[in-house]
């Protein structure tokens, strides 16, 4: 099975790890391998806590997120997608 994950990596401090792990209490982070172009690379992820019912994310974090992915030069489509998703999560079981 083939998934195709758009995303960009930032290199932080354990301090920067910290207060984002901190910052949100209905995600968690996971450590994940990332295969790029030329390497794989460690890095974390956050997941939803399975303990907090689903919701839409704050006007403010979408928007960080979608300025993010313009700033990153992503396509349309994906930008499209996570406006998309954003605005029918906690909506549908699907999404």
């Amino acid at each position: 099975m083939f998934c195709e994950v758009h995303g960009v990596i930032y290199r932080i401090s354990q301090e920067q790890l910290d207060i984002l792990t901190n910052e949100y209490e209905h995600v968690k982070p996971k450590e994940i391998s990332v295969q790029g172009r030329s390497l794989v690379v460690g890095a974390y992820t956050y997941m939803f806590n399975p303990d907090v019912a689903p919701g839409q994310p704050s006007d403010k974090y979408l928007n960080v997120i979608i300025t993010g992915l313009k700033e990153h030069g992503f396509p349309q489509h994906v930008i499209d997608s996570v406006q998309y998703i954003a605005k029918h999560s906690g909506q549908d079981s699907t999404v």
